[in-house]
């Protein structure tokens, strides 16, 4: 599997670097005439080629409404290497993913957006509301009451597949108070606990970040604090019914800059403290992500992604791929990523008390977005 991977690396790459060779003559004309435009944008504020069609795939229905719609193909192929040369294919079914972004402009700075998915993943098929905002926006303040995705990190990357350090992002009913600016963006996010306490602990939980970033905004670093990791959406003690003997809290470092088409972003994110809940080998999580994403052309981006963890239940010590995605249209993305992962000696076992040594994987997807 191991020269799989690296063939399949070394074909990639070659019909990628032959794609960005023929479409450049093409598109030369249209970069010389766009060219001066965009140097001038990008040295007041630099955003996301890729980020920044995405945004523009939303279809406004009036001045007051407009829903994006997002569907996705995504197929997964992985392949496990266990001691004794034992080798396994698990069978990852095929996921379509439909998702709806509806954003509803209300008077006197209000707004409202509710994210509904139907996702089917082999014969599995689960539908509902994933997300829903009520907003108040004013002078650079915002409050937001719902369901969402607490922001207290980036949670960042350029990969198809999640992130190690996403182990500690929670979705849950909160009231989150903002103020963003030029050079800065906070947030404070107050949520009522879905754990309790066995001892006389409050309720509540909370969460904040901060973030300072240069005028250009090509420079960031943040800060983040998450007051109980068991509010995540691991899910550390369902197994202890949703109980504690003591509050963990999870503190987050994130990193970004932008050079000319290069992006960089490093992120960790660590238990305060280790849960005495769970076992000793796995009761302090600590997990880091860095990535690096080229863009040859505003269409075309191709990322590396490094990863570890510690103490991180079933993932790997590291693990590392390189991910391409091509857009021939707006509404339109084709990606593709390759991961191998390395795992400590007898951290992951199987059925039979089997470890689990390596683990290499694919995965492509198809995205249209309206």
């Amino acid at each position: 599997m191991d020269s799989i991977f690296r063939n399949l690396s070394s074909l990639i790459f070659m019909i990628m670097t032959l794609l960005l060779l023929t479409t450049s003559v093409i598109a030369a004309e249209k970069d010389d005439e766009d060219g001066e435009e965009e140097e001038n944008e990008l040295a007041e504020t630099y955003q996301n080629p890729f980020e920044e069609i995405s945004e523009n795939n939303i279809t406004e229905f009036s001045d007051f409404l407009s829903i994006r719609t997002t569907l996705e193909f995504e197929k997964e192929k992985i392949e496990q290497n266990f001691f004794g040369n034992l080798n396994k294919k698990p069978l990852v079914p095929s996921t379509r993913l439909l998702e709806l972004e509806i954003e509803i402009d209300l008077p006197q700075n209000y707004s409202f957006n509710i994210t509904l998915q139907d996702e089917t993943q082999g014969k599995i098929a689960t539908s509902g509301t994933d997300e829903y905002e009520l907003k108040l926006e004013l002078n650079g303040f915002e409050i937001t009451a719902g369901r969402f995705d607490l922001p207290f990190t980036e949670f960042h990357s350029y990969f198809i597949s999640d992130t190690l350090v996403e182990f500690a992002e929670p979705n849950s009913e909160a009231v989150m108070f903002s103020y963003e600016n030029d050079n800065l963006q906070t947030a404070l996010i107050l949520l009522q606990s879905k754990v309790t306490s066995i001892s006389n602990e409050s309720k509540y939980d909370y969460a904040y970040n901060i973030n300072f970033l240069s005028d250009d905004q090509r420079f960031m670093i943040g800060f983040g604090f998450l007051s109980d990791l068991a509010e995540s959406d691991e899910q550390f003690l369902e197994d202890f019914n949703n109980q504690y003997k003591n509050r963990i809290s999870a503190v987050t470092t994130q990193i970004f800059y932008a050079w000319q088409n290069l992006e960089i972003y490093g992120e960790m994110v660590r238990a305060d403290d280790a849960f005495f809940e769970l076992d000793k080998t796995s009761n302090r999580p600590v997990a880091s992500n860095f990535e690096i994403a080229w863009y040859p052309r505003y269409d075309l981006q191709i990322a590396l992604r490094y990863e570890t963890s510690e103490e991180l239940e079933d993932a790997p010590k590291r693990q590392k791929g390189i991910a391409i995605a091509w857009r021939p249209l707006n509404q339109i993305e084709l990606a593709v990523e390759l991961l191998q992962a390395d795992f400590r000696k007898n951290f992951v076992l199987d059925n039979n008390d089997i470890a689990l040594e390596t683990s290499e994987q694919i995965v492509g997807q198809f995205t249209f977005e309206f």
